[in-house]
């Protein structure tokens, strides 16, 4: 297309590219500082101690579950102590379902957030940390994605509003 034509149907050829070179600029620039903040999130969950579960979440999340002979096998042993369960006994449950004695799992939870046998991770009542677990787990699940979760959505919506007309 002539410049002579670009500025008839109101030009800008050059003026629009030059602004999509720097919006491309732009998103490689907050790209690269994502990255960084992910791999400065990593560091910080890697040398900081783990904060312990809320009592909150504890009480919340948490199931106490009598040993009796029809579960006493499927229950297992307490991973913490490595003791079996008493019949009669009580076992806390935790979501992920893994038993625990009240006594071996609380005093883990004490020094984790986390269960003792699947690293499932539980709220505490430090925000900070619980926002950049938050933070590096939605950025985890981009890369395993293929893209962000959030925009996906977006993305899916619009689609859907164009093909029918609809818009919400």
């Amino acid at each position: 297309m002539s410049e002579q034509t670009n500025n008839e149907q109101g030009g800008g050829g050059r003026d629009l590219s030059g602004l999509m070179d720097q919006i491309n600029a732009f998103q490689t620039l907050a790209q690269r500082n994502d990255e960084i903040d992910i791999e400065r999130i990593k560091f910080i969950l890697k040398h900081r101690p783990t904060p312990p579960i809320s009592d909150y979440q504890f009480q919340e999340l948490t199931e106490e579950v009598e040993i009796t002979k029809r579960n006493k096998e499927r229950i297992g042993d307490c991973s913490v102590c490595c003791c079996e369960f008493d019949l009669e006994d009580f076992a806390i449950k935790l979501p992920c379902k893994h038993y625990y004695h009240y006594d071996c799992i609380t005093q883990w939870l004490k020094l984790h957030s986390s269960c003792p046998n699947c690293r499932e991770i539980f709220g505490t009542d430090d925000y900070e940390y619980d926002d950049m677990r938050r933070h590096l787990d939605n950025h985890e699940k981009k890369q395993k994605n293929g893209g962000d979760p959030e925009e996906q959505d977006e993305d899916r919506s619009i689609q859907k509003q164009r093909s029918t007309n609809h818009y919400v």
